[in-house]
């Protein structure tokens, strides 16, 4: 490499890092900030790849200067659409449920809610597409003017760093608008540097990171918020539960706890429910007596069926099944949770304190994968309402509860029962057809039918609870003692199972036999969106390697999506084992690009093609949990047999792509043909919904032919 070349080489490595650490913030901010992308984050990841790929296809300098003006508009739409309170206006859906009517979507006012949502859509998002299209310009500028597999090294090693940075500021619980403060700092030298004027660049830029800082979030207005906190998970809002208490004839103020929200959902309460504050629930006002006495009903049933010693709590959350094992007479306690900023919460704010006492255990995890680990028996095994609409990673389908509720995962549970040991599932009741799919799940799993029990009182939020075990199967548990009422059974809706989740098919929220219209005209308006965005590069001069680049990026984005879901139940769907295996897959192409580079000439393509092939058959006929099963048996070698043959044919791919984009004539133009590509990849993700997570690889096979 000349000086000049190696320059350029450095540019590119540091708009690399810059491009994907905005990526990241932007695909966070949006999903935390905004119901509309809190399941349906993909839709944010494509948009930014459309806008880097019509960038680099374009290749022009002067674009860059217009990257402090995109800043400005993605910051001021988010924050003003956030301040009028379009935060809380939720996806249009047929088939997902998100804890609203589904029925509503079908209707003339479902209707309009669709197309408010398109609109909010491409006002959220052309900024995000401008700023990636701005700084793809000079990438494909530089891809350009350099050996094409080199200069992709450098992109992709600056991918690595973007997102190791990027993944370090998200662990220590930064809001995504205060990273916003770095990123405009980086990048506003870099305009004036290639030509921008001073006064159109550092304007925008001051004013972008000042409305950062100034308009407040629409929640915040009341004033009654008491902290916003922003996890490696989720945007979490907490709220006082203000309630008031007669006492010598006067009201007073009293602490009944906090109310926390996850990313504009109400979550969960952290609510006083002890033995003091139930005995004087008459001096409270109505609704707080309402809120106690059901509480109490709620979190001490499972007690009534079970008196135990050893307690295992699966989404313990921020403290009150913890509390309720307490003052039940629990004895070790062990609390399971992801996400350890909202135990924090329950520490801070819980008014009983559950986690301050020595009898409780706290771990960290994702519940699935503690279960695959734990080697501890228990009397009393809690599902403790545990649910989750935040995405595993950075797109895709997988939620963080998915594996938690499957066929596998109740088997897994049922073995660490005591022989008397009794399992307790708590699920909002919301469809029949959901308390069904969960009955039958847990049928398929235990060879008996669970029991199925709910509060008769009218209470506000309905709960049903299941419970199994071996005293269930042994017909033991009849009758409920005095103290379960008024929890009475309940009678399983009829009807036959419309699915069994499984490891394969994970989705619990999703209907049955749906077509999803509203859904679909979402995406078709992303899709057409970004084909006019990138129809000059589409149709426009390209060579004969461009096509290949487009189908080995979707294939690409698909089986990258696919292994994140399979090593998340490998792993646990924390967003450690996100960021690994997305780090991972970056140092894999590294690896493939820098062999390329010094034995290119020695790498046949029809033999790399061979192999992948190869490699993807194995991956899909792969028992993955007979071999986890089979590997904790002699060693536990069974995660890294998994992991290898997950892997192995992305690194196949890699070698395929090194060795093709080696050769292109318009590596600017390619790589637009490989993140366009991309983006029908992660469209085409949503496909594992209708026929599971193992299909993506039969498709992302089709599409390496199709390479």
């Amino acid at each position: 490499m000349t000086d000049e070349q190696r320059r350029k080489a450095f540019e590119l490595f540091g708009l690399s890092v810059l491009s994907l650490f905005l990526e990241l913030l932007i695909i966070r901010w949006l999903a935390q900030d905004f119901r509309i992308f809190c399941v349906f984050k993909t839709f944010a990841l494509v948009t930014c790849f459309v806008g880097l790929g019509a960038g680099c296809a374009l290749g022009k300098d002067k674009a860059l200067r217009y990257a402090p003006l995109a800043l400005l508009y993605f910051v001021a739409s988010t924050k003003i659409c956030d301040y009028v309170g379009l935060g809380n206006v939720i996806f249009p859906s047929l088939s997902f449920f998100q804890w609203q009517a589904l029925e509503n979507m079908a209707s003339a006012l479902g209707l309009a809610h669709v197309f408010l949502t398109m609109l909010l859509l491409v006002l959220l998002l052309s900024g995000p597409f401008a700023l990636m299209l701005c700084i793809g310009a000079r990438l494909g500028v530089l891809f350009n003017e350099l050996d094409p597999l080199k200069a992709y090294c450098f992109n992709v090693g600056g991918a690595v760093c973007g997102t190791l940075l990027f993944t370090l500021i998200s662990f220590l619980g930064t809001p995504p608008w205060l990273v916003m403060l770095p990123a405009a700092v980086a990048l506003t030298p870099y305009v004036l540097k290639h030509g921008g004027a001073p006064l159109k660049v550092i304007i925008p830029a001051v004013v972008a990171v000042a409305l950062c800082f100034w308009i407040p979030e629409s929640k915040e207005l009341g004033g009654s918020e008491l902290e916003v906190l922003w996890s490696p998970y989720q945007r979490l809002d907490v709220e006082p539960l203000q309630a008031t208490q007669t006492k010598d004839g006067k009201q007073v103020p009293f602490n009944l706890g906090v109310h926390i929200s996850a990313n504009r959902y109400g979550y969960q309460d952290a609510i006083d429910v002890s033995a003091a504050t139930v005995a004087s629930a008459d001096t409270l006002s109505e609704k707080a007596k309402r809120l106690v006495v059901d509480a109490s009903h709620h979190y001490n049933f499972p007690y009534s069926v079970k008196k135990p010693q050893d307690v295992l709590i699966l989404g313990a959350g921020s403290g009150n099944d913890v509390a309720s094992a307490l003052r039940n007479g629990a004895t070790s306690v062990d609390a399971v949770d992801i996400d350890s900023f909202i135990v924090g919460l329950g520490r801070k704010y819980h008014p009983e304190n559950p986690y301050a006492n020595e009898k409780v255990h706290v771990f960290y995890d994702d519940a699935r994968n503690y279960l695959r680990h734990c080697k501890k028996k228990y009397d009393l095994i809690n599902f403790a309402g545990l649910d989750s609409y935040t995405i595993v990673g950075q797109g895709g389908s997988m939620t963080l509860c998915n594996y938690v509720y499957t066929k596998e995962a109740m088997t897994e549970a049922s073995k660490l029962l005591k022989p008397d040991g009794v399992m307790v599932l708590t699920f909002f009741r919301c469809y029949d057809w959901l308390t069904k799919r969960l009955a039958c799940t847990l049928e398929d799993a235990c060879g008996y039918k669970p029991l199925l029990f709910s509060d008769k009182s009218g209470p506000l939020w309905t709960w049903v609870i299941f419970v199994t075990g071996p005293p269930v199967q042994r017909g033991e548990i009849k009758d409920l003692p005095e103290s379960a009422k008024p929890f009475a059974p309940e009678a399983i809706p009829a009807g036959p199972c419309d699915t069994v989740l499984k490891d394969d098919w994970p989705y619990i929220f999703i209907t049955p036999n749906v077509v999803d219209i509203p859904y679909l005209l979402v995406v078709l308006e992303v899709l057409l969106l970004s084909l006019y965005a990138g129809r000059k590069f589409l149709i426009g001069e390209r060579d004969g390697r461009c096509w290949q680049m487009f189908f080995l990026g979707s294939a690409f984005m698909l089986l990258e999506l696919q292994s994140i879901a399979r090593l998340a139940l490998l792993y646990g769907s924390t967003w450690l084992t996100s960021a690994v295996v997305i780090t991972g897959i970056l140092l894999m192409i590294l690896a493939a690009n820098a062999i390329v580079i010094r034995v290119g000439q020695k790498l046949n393509q029809y033999v790399l093609y061979g192999l992948l092939f190869v490699s993807l058959v194995v991956s899909y006929l792969l028992p993955v949990n007979q071999i986890l099963t089979w590997g904790a048996e002699v060693g536990n070698i069974g995660h890294p047999i998994v992991t290898f043959f997950t892997l192995f044919p992305m690194c196949m791919a890699a070698f395929i792509f090194a060795t093709g984009f080696s050769s292109v004539k318009l590596p600017g133009r390619a790589l637009a043909f490989n993140l366009f590509g991309a983006v029908i990849g992660a469209l085409l993700e949503g496909l594992s919904m209708q026929f599971g997570i193992n299909a993506m690889v039969i498709l992302a096979a089709l599409l390496y032919l199709g390479s």
